[in-house]
């Protein structure tokens, strides 16, 4: 439910009313703990999918600062996708507690564990955020940051870097898996019309 509103909003699809509704209230329900859903993983993270949830919430403006009370805040402990989602959720809710000083520590993490391998761009922790049972991982992470970062001032220079660094984890022409070319599209459909935005601008100066 949370990849498909996010996907919607992201892309600029309108969810039908009343569907949203119901899976906004669905969302809610998983973020406070009332729903406690019964799937199989090989390792435990609802932790880090009801923050995934309470970030596509957020994107909706369905988000405040009380929500973020249940969640811990150590991003050295964080797998890089709750990183990439705080940053998300951080930037939708302005008062949210020390916004700014946990703002600059999620940032200072996600450095921390960027390298860039002949241009490809590669986090230190892709072993641990493989989680292949939903489609997540390393490619997943790239596309979402660049989504991301391209929202937020602080990463305006790492734009270029990272772009190249996400479309040079491709092989033959496409990412290993469906979410991955999903994020794929969204953000260089993204890119290309900040590009235009700005290309435009700089030309009537």
């Amino acid at each position: 439910t949370a990849h498909v509103l996010t996907v919607a909003h992201e892309a600029g699809f309108k969810v039908p009313e009343e569907a949203e509704r119901r899976m906004e209230q669905a969302l809610v329900n998983f973020v406070t703990g009332k729903v406690k859903p019964t799937f199989w993983a090989p390792r435990e993270i609802l932790p880090e999918r009801r923050l995934h949830a309470l970030e596509a919430l957020a994107r909706l403006g369905k988000a405040d600062a009380r929500m973020l009370g249940a969640f811990e805040f150590k991003p050295i402990k964080m797998a890089t996708a709750s990183l990439i989602d705080w940053h998300s959720i951080l930037r939708r809710i302005p008062d949210a507690p020390e916004r700014e000083a946990r703002l600059a520590a999620v940032e200072r993490e996600l450095r921390n564990r960027m390298t860039y391998a002949g241009g490809r761009l590669v986090f230190s922790t892709e072993h641990d955020d493989y989680w292949w049972w939903l489609m997540l991982g390393g490619e997943v992470n790239a596309l979402r940051l660049l989504d991301t970062a391209m929202d937020d001032p602080a990463w305006k220079d790492d734009i270029p870097a990272l772009l190249r660094g996400a479309l040079l984890r491709q092989s033959k022409g496409h990412w290993s898996t469906t979410t991955a070319n999903v994020w794929g599209v969204l953000a260089l459909d993204k890119f290309g019309k900040r590009f235009e935005s700005e290309a435009v601008s700089g030309s009537t100066q």
